[in-house]
């Protein structure tokens, strides 16, 4: 069952990515990021599963890992070209630069240079998930105070998207490496699928109302 949950957690992202492709000349530059986030994602899912099925462990690990970062970098992005609010975006052009080299310097021994899967992995995700989380849930604090209907804007589903799955894994990160995430991982999964579709939505309001790019003050 639980290998199953994991086939669909990581096929249900083909929800959002083909209903993006279809509103890609009508979404904003932002919203392409997000796409282009969802469809890295599903790629990578697929390639360490099958390097893990191969038994090249290290480097399945290391293109698992590596996801962290860009992940990190691509939803800065998306606050720092969405945000309204001067400091959302004061905090995410900081986040742009520093979660990448965070994780560098986590990662890599420097003498010699190589790349080493450590136990700050879990730590790292669920430090950059809580930014973020805090992130996206104060863009829809101020969409509430300035928007008479949040369910026909675009931005609300994907900063709803955003929020629910950092605020609710960041918890089950954390716990990267130990006999505990391997018990209530199938929460990561069931996540990711509830993401997925409110992703599918967003995109889908995309399709209806247009991309609304900014937050209207």
């Amino acid at each position: 069952m639980l290998t199953e949950l994991r086939s669909i957690s990581t096929y249900a992202a083909l929800l959002p990515i083909i209903t993006g492709l279809t509103v890609f000349k009508k979404a904003g530059v932002q919203y392409r990021l997000l796409l282009f986030m969802l469809i890295y994602g599903f790629l990578t899912d697929v390639l360490v599963g099958e390097l893990y099925k191969a038994d090249h462990i290290n480097s399945s690990r290391f293109l698992y890992n590596l996801f962290a970062p860009v992940e990190a970098v691509l939803l800065s992005l998306f606050f720092y070209i969405t945000g309204y609010v001067k400091i959302i975006r004061q905090i995410a052009a900081v986040c742009i630069f520093i979660l990448p080299a965070a994780w560098i310097v986590l990662d890599f021994e420097f003498s010699p240079l190589k790349w080493v899967d450590t136990p700050y992995n879990g730590i790292y995700v669920t430090a950059y998930e809580i930014v973020i989380a805090s992130l996206s849930a104060a863009c829809i604090l101020h969409l509430t105070t300035n928007s008479p209907s949040l369910t026909v804007l675009p931005q609300f589903w994907f900063l709803l998207a955003i929020f629910v799955y950092c605020f609710c894994t960041f918890f089950v990160n954390a716990l990267v490496q130990t006999k505990v995430m391997e018990e209530i991982w199938f929460l990561h999964n069931i996540i990711n699928i509830i993401s997925y579709f409110i992703y599918t939505k967003a995109f889908l309001s995309i399709k209806n109302t247009g991309s609304q790019a900014t937050f209207a003050g």
